[in-house]
C-alpha cells in the first residue's frame, strides 16, 4: 500500500516539474546577469525535482529490491534530472546571448 502511495506522489511531483519547465521554458527570460543565474538555479530545482519523482516511481518494494535494479534507478534519475537541468540551462544561456547580441533600435 505505502508503494502505490509513494508512486502516485512520485507521478504528481513528476507532473508538477514538468509544468515547471514548460513555464520556465515559455515564461522566463532572463535580462540580466542576476536574473539569468536565478533562472538556472530554478532549471537546477526543476531537473532535481523531476529526478526525485523518478525515484519514488521506480522505488523498489521494501526489502524486495536487487542491487541491481537500485543502480538502474539511481543511473535514470541521474540522467533524466541531467538532461532537463541541462537542456533548460542551455536554452536560458543561448536566450540570454541571443537577447545580449541584438541591436538596439532607437539609437540607443
Amino acid at each position: 500500500m505505502r508503494r502505490w502511495l509513494l508512486r502516485i506522489f512520485g507521478l504528481l511531483l513528476g507532473g508538477y516539474a514538468l509544468l515547471g519547465a514548460a513555464s520556465s521554458t515559455l515564461f522566463a527570460r532572463p535580462g540580466t546577469a542576476g536574473q539569468l543565474e536565478q533562472v538556472i538555479w530554478g532549471d537546477v530545482r526543476v531537473g532535481a525535482t523531476l529526478a526525485l519523482a523518478v525515484v519514488l516511481v521506480l522505488l523498489p518494494a521494501a526489502g524486495g529490491g536487487t542491487p541491481r535494479r537500485f543502480w538502474l534507478t539511481a543511473l535514470a534519475a541521474v540522467v533524466i534530472g541531467g538532461v532537463v537541468s541541462g537542456g533548460l540551462v542551455w536554452w536560458h544561456v543561448e536566450q540570454h546571448r541571443i537577447e545580449k547580441s541584438k541591436p538596439r533600435m532607437g539609437g540607443e
